[in-house]
C-alpha cells in the first residue's frame, strides 16, 4: 500500500484525537497545541477516513474524506534520440533516456540481447523513489559484452516501487 500522511488544523481546541478508517477501531492521532491534528495511514482498498477529536468527555467527528485507489502504471521509458547503427567497441553508445512513473522509479537498467540471450546492466539505482530520472548509457559495445563486428539488440528499462501490487517495468523502443 501506499502510506499517506493527513494533518489538520481545526478552529477550536480539543483535548485528543484520533485517526478511523472506515468503520474500523479509532488509532491514536497526534494533537498539537490543542488544534493541530495529524496521522498516517497505509491506502490498500478505497474508503473513508475521519479525524474524531474530543473534549469535556464528547466526540466530534471530522467529515469523512474518500480515499480513491489509483492503479499503479509501468513506467514510461523515453530514448531522447536514436542511437547510431553502429558504434566503434571501445567508445560509448551516444543514447539519452528518460523516464517517468507516476509513483517513483526504483532502478534503471539497459537489457541487451544477443544470440537469444538477454542480460542486463545497471544505469541508475537511486536512493529516493524520483517520479522522473534521466541519464545517458555511458557504456561501450565492450563493457556490454557486445564483440567488434557482431550486433546486438538494447533497450531501456524501468522499474518502478509498486511495493503493494509489485514493480512495475516499462520498456524503451528497442534500438540495435
Amino acid at each position: 500500500g501506499t502510506r499517506v500522511e493527513l494533518s489538520a488544523r481545526t478552529a477550536e481546541v480539543f483535548s485528543s484525537a484520533s485517526l478511523q478508517v472506515n468503520e474500523d477501531d479509532p488509532r491514536d492521532a497526534r494533537l498539537v497545541g490543542g488544534r493541530d491534528v495529524s496521522a498516517a495511514l497505509v491506502v490498500r482498498e478505497p474508503g473513508v477516513w475521519r479525524f474524531l477529536l474530543f473534549r469535556d468527555g464528547g466526540v466530534l467527528p471530522s467529515r469523512d474524506f474518500v480515499i480513491e485507489v489509483e492503479a499503479d502504471s509501468a513506467p514510461v521509458v523515453t530514448l531522447e534520440r536514436e542511437a547510431p547503427r553502429s558504434v566503434p567497441a571501445n567508445r560509448d553508445i551516444p543514447l539519452r533516456w528518460s523516464v517517468r512513473d507516476d509513483f517513483g522509479v526504483s532502478r534503471v537498467v539497459v537489457e541487451v540481447t544477443q544470440n537469444g540471450e538477454t542480460r542486463e546492466y545497471e544505469l541508475r539505482r537511486p536512493l529516493d523513489v524520483p517520479r522522473e530520472l534521466d541519464g545517458a548509457l555511458r557504456m561501450s559495445p565492450k563493457e556490454l559484452g557486445i564483440a567488434p563486428g557482431s550486433s546486438a539488440t538494447l533497450k531501456v528499462v524501468a522499474y518502478d516501487n509498486d511495493l503493494s501490487g509489485g514493480e512495475k517495468r516499462g520498456e524503451s523502443a528497442e534500438f540495435e
